[in-house]
């Protein structure tokens, strides 16, 4: 199971928001260990798949693509 779902619902539970971030091609994967946490309604934040041996530079792109999304993620939480 995903130690960064564990993480951030942990987190969640101690009223602090968090957001896991996971690459497209884990989708599917994401929202199973979420139900599996008791959190079926977790909504996590997907980049572009691959980033495994990007520079620096186009991992920070691919950070842009995201950032609005995870900032709304961390802003909605009550």
């Amino acid at each position: 199971m995903s130690c960064s779902l564990r993480d951030v619902t942990s987190l969640e539970k101690q009223g602090l928001p968090a957001v896991a971030i996971h690459t497209e091609t884990f989708a599917t994967a994401a929202e199973a260990h979420a139900i599996a946490l008791g959190r079926p309604d977790y909504v996590s934040a997907f980049v572009r798949h691959p980033i495994g041996g990007m520079s620096t530079e186009e991992v920070n792109a691919r950070a842009e693509e995201v950032i609005d999304t995870v900032y709304r993620l961390l802003t909605s939480h009550e």
